[in-house]
């Protein structure tokens, strides 16, 4: 996935922060409010019983903090990226610079 495809999930999403009902797995834009999402797992035991399993909640939290990391984790790679590519321009700024150099003290 790229980042711009990131960027767009990130951007049709419901607006964050989210928070977490731990009471019930779910996901919502408000504390204790609405619903996003729910991320209850339940199964059915032998006995036909349907069983809620923690991993529910483990899931809850990091959805809910990803609404909000995934859009500042891609603006600080837009950082380093224009970083590096200003690294990148200063290295052939500085080899440009030492062939002049070479060619002024008649080099090759």
């Amino acid at each position: 996935m790229t980042d711009d495809e990131l960027r767009r999930l990130a951007d049709a999403a419901t607006p964050g922060p989210w928070f977490q009902w731990t009471r019930a797995g779910d996901i919502s834009s408000e504390p204790e409010d609405g619903c996003i999402a729910s991320t209850l797992l339940t199964y059915v035991d032998d006995e036909g019983c349907t069983v809620a399993t923690a991993q529910g909640n483990a899931d809850c939290a990091f959805l809910a903090a990803a609404r909000t990391a995934v859009p500042s984790l891609l603006d600080r790679l837009a950082v380093l990226r224009k970083a590096l590519r200003y690294l990148d321009d200063f290295d052939i700024a500085a080899d440009a610079l030492a062939a002049d150099d070479q060619v002024a003290k008649g080099g090759a």
